[in-house]
């Protein structure tokens, strides 16, 4: 987990890291992903961060997916359980948030 927060902590406009799924449950398999939900404050072109930071991670042994989010999607589409960052929201892990 160390190298995407060096990923993602290297941008001083993010506003906070979530783990999700079976590794932020305590149900992964050998082999299981770590996915990662970033929230950005500024406005981003969130595909384009995405790649920013899956090209940092490139080299790593770990499969790693990353969703970047503005802080107004989330703000939008936090309360639909039909969509990811709810879940990330609700059942995953606050890694990194940025104080005030």
């Amino acid at each position: 987990m160390g190298a995407i927060g060096s990923a993602y902590c290297g941008n001083s406009t993010s506003h906070s890291l979530y783990l999700f799924g079976s590794r932020a449950r305590g149900d992964a398999r050998p082999g299981s992903d770590y996915d990662f939900l970033v929230i950005e404050d500024r406005p981003v072109h969130t595909r384009r961060e995405s790649v920013r930071i899956r090209r940092h991670l490139r080299g790593s042994t770990a499969p790693i997916d990353v969703i970047v989010a503005r802080t107004d999607q989330i703000e939008r589409y936090k309360d639909n359980p039909a969509l990811i960052y709810h879940v990330a929201l609700t059942q995953g892990k606050l890694c990194y948030e940025r104080r005030p």
